[in-house]
């Protein structure tokens, strides 16, 4: 004799939060704690009635109400209003949740994969013929436990993410400070030190750093930039260097005077030629 088909659910979704729905609110404010509590038995008696749905007739009223030990006036009173939010539908004289219903659908498509499965399967004096038969990845049910353990692979894979990401921001600020190698010939070590700690601080998550957010960024005219604002970022030690390992000012004062000294020269030989 084939085994009757399971139309009903062991459990239901609910979510941490249900109590703050602005219509659970609103149930909360008319009924209080009572309210609530009518709301929350009633999805757990649909989820294990046959469809997920209940008879509105005086003796299944009568019963629930010595289940939840809530009168039946007060039952009906919350009942009534759950009618009046599209909480609950009152249709053919049967009571059901649309929410309800569509949160449990996943469940009883899975049932209905893992029958048509099953049927497909080779038997053997009315057995499934093991050697023939596929284990199907089809959950028949989905339990606590399973959505725990999505929790744990989710959080799982948010971590290795972050790990990922700050790894990836990390490679890049070395290639950042490679970048600036070249610059060393004509800015001082220490200016290129302090500009690349400023720029390559990392944001909160840890994904970008700070130039990366800059909406513009050509690395020459940004030291040129930070070279003249030196004292106003804390260094006023500072002097540039010049190919030949001299200070780029100084060189340039002596060129000035080689400059003047020559100009001198001309002046006396002109006078002294008259």
């Amino acid at each position: 004799m084939a085994r009757p088909q399971k139309n009903n659910a062991d459990y239901f979704s609910h979510d941490s939060d249900m109590r703050n729905d602005i219509k659970i609110k609103a149930v909360r404010n008319k009924f209080g704690v009572t309210g609530y509590t009518v709301w929350c038995m009633m999805l757990e008696y649909l989820t294990s009635c046959s469809d997920n749905v209940m008879p509105d007739d005086e003796i299944t009223i009568e019963l629930i109400s010595g289940d939840f030990g809530v009168s039946v006036t007060e039952i009906k009173d919350v009942l009534n209003y759950c009618y009046l939010l599209g909480l609950l539908i009152h249709e053919n004289n049967l009571i059901f949740s649309a929410k309800l219903k569509e949160r449990l659908a996943p469940i009883y498509e899975k049932r209905a994969k893992a029958k048509e499965y099953a049927e497909r399967q080779s038997r053997n004096n009315g057995k499934f013929d093991i050697k023939s038969t596929v284990q199907t990845e089809v959950s028949v049910t989905e339990t606590p436990q399973s959505k725990v353990n999505k929790s744990k692979v989710n959080k799982s894979n948010i971590e290795k993410d972050i790990v990922a990401a700050k790894a990836a921001a990390l490679s890049r600020r070395d290639n950042f400070y490679n970048s600036l190698v070249p610059f060393t010939e004509k800015y001082s070590k220490d200016m290129i030190r302090s500009f690349f700690d400023y720029w390559s601080e990392l944001d909160r998550t840890e994904r970008k750093m700070r130039f990366e957010k800059q909406t513009t960024w050509e690395l020459g005219k940004r030291l040129a930039t930070w070279f003249k604002k030196e004292p106003f970022h804390g260094n006023t030690k500072h002097t540039p260097i010049a190919s030949d390992g001299s200070s780029v000012a100084g060189k340039a004062a002596l060129e000035r005077t080689n400059a003047e000294t020559n100009g001198l020269k001309e002046l006396i030989n002109s006078v002294t030629i008259g």
